[in-house]
């Protein structure tokens, strides 16, 4: 089983999400090659979704495909005020991480590819509040890290 190790420095805790190899089997074999390499990004939270951040590493060189609400990126995609905590979406170079509730009526940039462990929730949703905090409290750059697991 394929899962993500997602590193929160900012409360200095990590959470495992499950990656759905049956439900997006080439996203996922993209991530997992992607991840290769740990990924290290910034959070982006916005004011009016809720309880939603983005977790964009540097950009490419090369831009692959990606996804935003007027083209995203797949087939099955929610719509953000629809996902439930602990649900994690690809926009083909970056992560979009649910952890509360979200309030916007729009689509994510691309399909929920990982869910994170039932046991993992609360610390999800802790460390998310905390990256909301980084940006619009501390002024400070929230950070992530995603690693890959294999069990």
């Amino acid at each position: 089983m394929k899962k993500l190790r997602i590193y929160f420095p900012g409360i200095d805790k990590s959470v495992h999400a499950t990656l759905l190899e049956d439900k997006e089997p080439k996203l996922v074999e993209e991530i997992w090659n992607i991840l290769e390499t740990p990924m290290k990004a910034y959070a982006h939270s916005t004011l009016s979704t809720g309880d939603f951040v983005e977790c964009r590493p540097v950009a490419p060189y090369e831009m692959p495909e990606f996804g935003n609400q007027s083209n995203p990126l797949g087939d099955d995609i929610p719509f953000l005020c629809n996902m439930k905590a602990g649900e994690i979406f690809w926009a083909g170079w970056y992560f979009g991480f649910i952890y509360g509730v979200c309030t916007e009526p729009m689509v994510a940039m691309g399909p929920t590819v990982a869910l994170v462990d039932e046991e993992d929730i609360e610390t999800f949703a802790k460390a998310g509040l905390n990256l909301w905090n980084h940006v619009y409290l501390y002024h400070e750059l929230g950070r992530i890290e995603v690693y890959r697991e294999e069990v």
